[in-house]
């Protein structure tokens, strides 16, 4: 199995096509409004979901995914019968009494990442790490795929 087909269907699919029809429909009824359908906010803002990488090297595969804003102690890891997933939240800064919200486009709530784990990977040896608003999540080989060369004899 290789890292491509690790990656797990999310479930928000439908939600996020639903969410941008009804900014078509807003945008529509309201089009001096001027805030809802820009590309950037329909791009982006659909849901909390971070992107990420996977990088092979020769000991392990690496996921780096993009979590600004997400306290390490908000993020949650857990490997189970071969699946390894990843949970978070990013949370909403609370308002004063004081101050009013124009405008809010950093998205915040809840997020979950599915992986099917090849069975080369040495599960009790996986470590994670933030910096710099990314996790980093090492996949460490175990020994059998890993690269080597054959001498011929």
């Amino acid at each position: 199995m290789t890292m491509s087909n690790m990656l797990l269907h999310t479930p928000a699919r439908h939600l996020r096509i639903l969410h941008r029809e009804l900014d078509r429909t807003v945008a529509n009824i309201f089009p001096s409004f001027g805030f809802v359908d820009t590309r950037a906010w329909n791009d982006f803002a659909r849901d909390f979901s971070p992107k990420l990488d996977v990088v092979e090297t020769d000991k392990s595969f690496l996921i780096e995914f993009d979590v600004p804003g997400v306290e390490k102690e908000d993020i949650e890891i857990n490997v189970h019968e071969g699946i390894l997933t990843i949970r978070g939240e990013r949370k909403a800064r609370e308002i004063e009494e004081t101050e009013t919200r124009i405008r809010a486009e950093r998205v915040t709530g809840s997020f979950s990442r599915a992986f099917r784990l090849p069975s080369e990977i040495k599960e009790k040896k996986i470590s994670a790490r933030t910096e710099n608003g990314v996790l980093y999540v090492e996949l460490p080989k175990a020994e059998e795929i890993k690269p080597h060369s054959i001498k011929i004899s």
